[in-house]
């Protein structure tokens, strides 16, 4: 969840075959109003993928619980909140505020809004609603260089 900014449903969702290492791609299954899509990956999140799909068939989930099921909301909210507490996180900490603190690195590092919005599967103006005044200290900087 730390590494990529997709909702937690469509995390629990991805599929072993939703990978696709030559070309260090993951398909990310239809969530809310969005078609299927397919975002590039790094190649270090390709093989820790690869090793949590390791042994499975391609019409099994890479993320599972001991008995080989899909996570699902049920089923994460215990594991992550002991996650959260041995990390020293908030109590509040839920796995979709996972998903927020990757939009917001991503914002931070100066990602293009389009990009961020792309990658987490939503419009360019839900990102600039919730995460634009992430941008305006840097919006001041680029005024500040401007010269008459």
């Amino acid at each position: 969840m730390c590494l990529l900014p997709i909702r937690v449903g469509a995390l629990a969702a991805l599929r072993v075959g939703d990978l696709e290492p030559r070309t260090l791609t993951v398909t990310i299954g239809q969530e809310k109003s969005t078609k299927p899509r397919q975002i590039a990956i790094p190649s270090s999140t390709m093989k820790f993928l690869e090793k949590q799909a390791k042994g499975r068939s391609p019409s099994q989930p890479i993320f599972c619980r001991n008995d080989g099921s899909s996570w699902n909301r049920n089923s994460w909210k215990k594991p992550i909140r002991a996650a959260a507490i041995a990390a020293n996180l908030p109590t509040a900490t839920t796995a979709y505020t996972l998903r927020h603190s990757v939009i917001t690195d991503l914002v931070m590092d100066g990602q293009s809004l389009f990009l961020v919005a792309k990658l987490a599967g939503t419009g360019v103006q839900m990102i600039e609603d919730h995460y634009g005044h992430l941008v305006r200290p840097k919006a001041e900087d680029a005024l500040e260089k401007l010269h008459f």
